[in-house]
């Protein structure tokens, strides 16, 4: 529920235990104090944070926030789009283009204070105003977007009390709010009833069971029943909440948050706190900025993608070191849930293509707060919850469905229609001027193979640097010179352009970095485990180098004399070590020298050779065949299995290759050696005449071992 906007807007925070997980960034520094406009952020519609005569896009700092005629935290939107700001004695409409008009001004009058403006159910604005009116005490007001500005009560400053603070519209349909000394309520076009002789609260809020709820300026927490009851609770001030300036809201959890200054902040004072209804709870959560000596102030808003947005001032007394600040924050790491549900049962889709929309307004205890508009994509006064399904636009595109409820609560859903996904790389992105850059730009989607062409632009520009075109895998690629080009740091990105069947798009960016000339190498080193090995065994060879003597990425290739080992990637991250493992082959005993020489990359010169690595070969591994057949006496037409094992000493590796089997000259066939350096080969022994029948076996050899040989025999009967 929308409450007092005397310094700020907020919208529907996260639960407590949540928000305590969050942290909180700095994002940008007012280029110079504001005069107490900034000390709070809306969001509107289009998805921007307006506050203090800026718009900011939820991505900057990546994108530079721009001058906005909104000069003021006391501002809401419209049903019909626009903002409408208020400050001392006037109302001014701002156009989303940033067109200003006064539509409403009370007095020339310094006295006059426009404190609080709402939008109710029938589309009419009301206002109360301190000060002003036949008695001096204040007023209400009601105006259009055109103005007409329409005075409904006059506070006599007796039993009415005197210059109200607040307003909103209840469920019943009739304005409540607060001047100094009561509670009031109000039927348009009728009667002003005090609910309570109690007042001055900065704020009222409309809870889920239709009681009002409200701060006082002393920082005490209280609610009003319909008979005129008041009950307050244990004083927000009692932990340094002085209640000054900051908006109260009902959250979508049906809590009450509020935020307001912190006289001497530290570690267990806040700047927001949280109050439930059920039981009369306050809870403090943590400040931002902790430190003694400080008088800040802080307003929170939930932007509709779950990230809290505010803006901080701080004064730190120090004496002759007293200074001041403006900072916009962010405060990430905590999952929270908008005041606004609003969702796609399919965001990704193609021209045509059915989807539905769902949305519930979570917090619409007041008429004022249930008062919701669409823009974007779809348009319209809406019901606080519902669901429409409709068929997707037929033009490809980034479609965005708002809904906008008491002029200062926002979220959204966006649909991608036939919206393209870019994969950009650049290869290197750390490269010399006049090393060759290759650009690559691959874009996908679920409409068929995109066409056209791809712009390369400077991320933050958006200044077109080159154009690819696509071809016929949606795939765009260019080798590009960079002699002539100025060293520095780029931001590249990749454009799609757009095409009947996809939207325009672009991907994210990528750095590159172009330095003057390339470094000089300087060094190369080569190691090499074991160092001492026989033929067949595996050995690892590993090989660095540094330019300039930092240590670099590329490729080493390994030799031992006029042999070439093979060729290793350097990874362009620490240990930036290359290595390759490969089997020793057939070399006779002795020691040999190994090396390793870089080659060369991007940024960095090639042909340095490490000093070399000895590695002792210490001979050719032997092994030795046997033969057995099973069984050794065999009547026709048995058959005799022969086994033939090729052994090697324990430790090296087992011996490969084909085993021929004879039966004096006549060769009877080959079988393959296993893992273990066996082999069985089956004999039928039909057509054998009776006697001894000798076997031999004939190991032809691999790159480790020799050839050998073995016989075994067996008895026909």
């Amino acid at each position: 529920m929308r409450a007092r906007l005397l310094l700020g807007i907020a919208l529907a925070f996260a639960p407590i235990a949540l928000l305590a997980q969050g942290q909180v960034t700095a994002l940008y520094t007012y280029p110079s104090d504001p005069e107490g406009a900034a000390t709070c952020l809306a969001q509107a519609d289009n998805g921007n944070l307006y506050g203090g005569g800026y718009v900011f896009n939820p991505a900057f700092p990546a994108v530079a926030p721009t001058v906005f005629a909104v000069n003021s935290c006391s501002w809401l939107q419209g049903t019909d789009g626009n903002f409408y700001y208020w400050t001392n004695s006037t109302v001014t409409k701002v156009t989303p283009a940033s067109v200003s008009t006064v539509i409403v001004n009370l007095g020339t009058s310094a006295s006059n204070q426009l404190l609080d403006v709402i939008q109710a159910s029938n589309g009419t604005f009301y206002g109360v105003a301190e000060f002003n009116g036949t008695y001096g005490a204040g007023t209400i007001f009601s105006f259009t977007s055109s103005g007409n500005a329409t005075t409904l009560y006059d506070f006599t400053g007796g039993p009415d009390g005197r210059d109200p603070l607040t307003l909103l519209q209840g469920l019943d349909g009739d304005l409540y709010g607060s001047t100094y000394d009561t509670v009031f309520r109000y039927v348009p076009g009728g009667q002003l009833t005090v609910l309570a002789s109690t007042g001055d609260f900065t704020t009222l809020v409309e809870g889920d069971n239709g009681i009002l709820y409200g701060v006082t300026g002393s920082g005490s927490f209280a609610s009003i029943a319909s008979n005129g009851t008041v009950t307050t609770y244990p004083a927000a001030s009692t932990l340094g909440y002085t209640g000054y300036g900051g908006p109260c809201f009902v959250g979508g959890d049906a809590n009450i948050y509020c935020s307001g200054d912190i006289a001497n902040a530290s570690a267990a004072n806040s700047d927001i706190v949280q109050f439930t209804p059920a039981g009369g709870a306050v809870t403090y959560i943590a400040n931002p900025y902790a430190a003694t000596s400080v008088q800040a102030d802080m307003q929170y808003v939930l932007a509709g993608n779950g990230s809290f947005y505010g803006v901080l001032f701080y004064l730190v007394d120090n004496g002759a070191n007293s200074y001041e600040d403006w900072f916009v924050y962010n405060a990430t790491g905590a999952t929270v849930t908008p005041a606004i549900d609003i969702s796609l049962n399919n965001t990704q889709v193609v021209p045509g293509e059915s989807t539905t929309l769902t949305w519930d307004l979570k917090n619409g205890f007041s008429d004022n707060m249930k008062l919701c508009f669409a823009s974007g994509a779809w348009s319209g006064i809406q019901a606080t919850s519902g669901s429409l399904t409709a068929p997707a636009p037929t033009t490809p595109g980034t479609y965005r469905y708002a809904l906008t409820c008491g002029g200062v609560e926002t979220s959204a859903a966006t649909l991608y229609d036939a919206v393209p996904q870019i994969t950009f790389t650049a290869s290197p992105t750390e490269l010399a001027v006049g090393v060759p850059i290759t650009l690559t730009a691959t874009v996908t989607g679920n409409n068929g193979t995109a066409s056209g062409e791809v712009n390369i632009v400077d991320f933050y520009t958006n200044q077109t640097l080159l154009s690819i075109p696509l071809n016929k895998n949606g795939v765009a690629t260019a080798t590009v010179p960079t002699t002539g080009v100025k060293a520095g740091y780029y931001y590249l990105a990749a454009n799609y352009t757009g095409s009947k069947s996809y939207a325009a798009a672009q991907s994210g960016d990528e750095q590159v970095d172009l330095l003057a000339s390339k470094y000089t190498c300087t060094s190369a080193y080569v190691s090499v485990s074991p160092t001492t090995v026989s033929p067949g065994q595996t050995i690892t060879l590993s090989g660095s180098a540094e330019g300039d003597g930092e240590a670099t990425s590329g490729t080493v290739t390994f030799q031992s004399g006029d042999l070439t080992l093979g060729t290793a990637s350097i990874p362009q991250k620490s240990p930036y070590e290359a290595t390759l493992s490969l089997q020793v082959p057939q070399l006779p005993a002795g020691n040999y020298a190994v090396t390793a020489t870089f080659n060369g990359n991007a940024i960095t010169t090639g042909g340095c050779v490490s000093p070399p690595a000895t590695v002792t070969v210490s001979g050719t591994p032997t092994s030795t065949l046997t033969l057995a057949a099973s069984p050794t006496t065999v009547t026709p037409p048995a058959t005799v299995t022969l086994t033939a094992t090729q052994s090697t000493t324990s430790g090296k590796p087992a011996p490969t290759g084909t085993v021929d089997f004879y039966n004096g000259s006549t060769y009877l066939g080959a079988s393959s050696l296993n893992g273990s350096g066996v082999t069985m080969f089956n004999l039928p022994t039909s057509g054998y005449s009776a006697g001894t029948i000798t076997i031999t076996a004939d190991y032809l050899g691999d790159s480790n071992y020799t050839k050998d040989s073995a016989t075994t025999s067996f008895t026909v009967q």
